[in-house]
């Protein structure tokens, strides 16, 4: 996976800072972070209903209401199907550039996370949180660069791709860059 700053500390710093402003109440959370299209590949209105179904079926499985949020690559067509295709009650974040962002804290209060498969950063930043994560991959949306991160993450069972096995499960925090820092000290170098 890719290194990225997130861990418990940051975590939990994002949810004091958001705590009371993001989707209130009892019952499960499940987050859903959205990408968008790349160089490489397309994120059709196809794949934004498939993503809004699969995504309403695992909340409703689980019981569980939703925190959307977009980055700058949805765009606006993507970003409107999700906001009317997912109902209340959920919190909706869409992407603006410079406002507050509440990603960090979504990915604390989530119970479960699903995550488009089209950036490398999510998928590992969300399996960072020891919670399911279900990612969003159906073919066209990532680059075979990206699917070979997917299925790593599957056979170590950090993710699951989504529309397939709902039951959570759990797993350790996943942060290569702490890996990558242990293996310099481990190897003398700093």
């Amino acid at each position: 996976g890719s290194c990225h700053r997130v861990g418990s500390r940051l975590l939990a710093e994002a949810e004091a800072q958001w705590r009371g402003r993001l989707l209130e109440g009892p019952g499960p959370r499940v987050m859903l972070s959205v990408g968008g299209a790349t160089k490489d590949c397309r994120f059709t209105p196809a794949h934004g209903r498939r993503l809004v179904a699969e995504t309403l079926a695992l909340a409703s499985g689980l019981g569980a209401r939703l925190m959307i949020t977009t980055s700058r690559r949805t765009g606006r067509s993507l970003e409107a199907q999700i906001a009317e295709g997912i109902p209340e009650p959920r919190y909706f974040h869409p992407w603006t550039d410079g406002a507050e962002n509440p990603y960090l804290a979504m990915l604390a209060q989530a119970d479960a996370v699903v995550v488009t498969g089209d950036s490398m950063n999510m998928c590992t930043e969300a399996c960072a949180t020891g919670v399911p994560v279900y990612i969003f991959a159906p073919p066209g949306v990532a680059s075979a660069k990206h699917a070979r991160l997917h299925q790593l993450l599957y056979e170590l069972g950090y993710a699951r791709p989504l529309g397939g096995d709902p039951t959570p499960w759990r797993h350790a925090p996943l942060n290569p860059a702490f890996d990558v820092a242990a293996e310099i000290r481990a190897r003398g170098l700093i």
